[in-house]
């Protein structure tokens, strides 16, 4: 407990060319604009960095095509990849019931109802 006290009453000093200023030990990350996380506001202020934005810096990796890219017009659709194993079942537009929106989507509707489509009479 004494140590736990100890370390945050502790002032880190982070001194720059420019001037000298003394921290808090207090770790509350912020995003600086140039896309580094610093441990504080003060930490980032100290190197001359703007804040982008409270928290750390979140860098998310664009996944890589599997498949090179057509190089010109093609008549084949995009794969259309539904991520949700969620099943909530939906009447789309083209009267065929999808397990989700996301599916119906991809098999072209852009209206669908919740639920199962109705069967037809005969």
């Amino acid at each position: 407990m004494i140590a736990l006290l100890a370390m945050v009453v502790t002032l880190a000093t982070r001194a720059s060319a420019e001037s000298h200023v003394m921290c808090a030990a207090v770790y509350d990350p912020v995003c600086g604009q140039n896309g580094q996380t610093y441990g504080s506001a003060c930490n980032a202020a100290i190197v001359h960095v703007q804040i982008a934005h409270q928290g750390a810096c979140i860098s998310i990796p664009l996944p890589r095509p599997t498949a090179p890219v057509a190089p010109g017009p093609t008549t084949q659709r995009p794969r259309c990849v539904c991520l949700s194993m969620l099943v909530m079942l939906v009447c789309g537009e083209d009267g065929k019931t999808h397990t989700s929106p996301c599916r119906a989507r991809c098999a072209g509707n852009t209206n669908f109802t919740t639920g199962r489509c109705p069967v037809p009479l005969n």
